[in-house]
């Protein structure tokens, strides 16, 4: 994946170049944890928690409003069986 980076960094004209990367696995594995115990509103706090930081909610619903930001984890059961009913 380095050797790719690097790559693309030469061909869009931007290398050299400092790369910061960062790793989502512990935070895609405690959301999975909390999604496979059913419970939506943990597996996205715990995902954007550690991907954004704690003030997550508070920017989301300062850009979103409050109720962009709470509708889709309070009703989302109803929400998903509208957009991908079970057949």
């Amino acid at each position: 994946m380095t050797a790719s980076t690097a790559a693309l960094l030469r061909h869009l004209g931007a290398a050299p170049a400092h790369v910061v990367a960062h790793q989502f696995g512990p935070a895609i594995g405690a959301a999975i944890a909390a999604l496979s115990r059913g419970d939506l509103p943990a597996a996205f706090d715990t995902f954007m928690t550690l991907v954004c930081g704690a003030g997550y909610r508070r920017v989301m619903t300062d850009t979103l409003g409050a109720d962009v930001v709470d509708d889709p984890l309070t009703d989302h059961r109803a929400r998903r069986s509208r957009i991908c009913p079970r057949t």
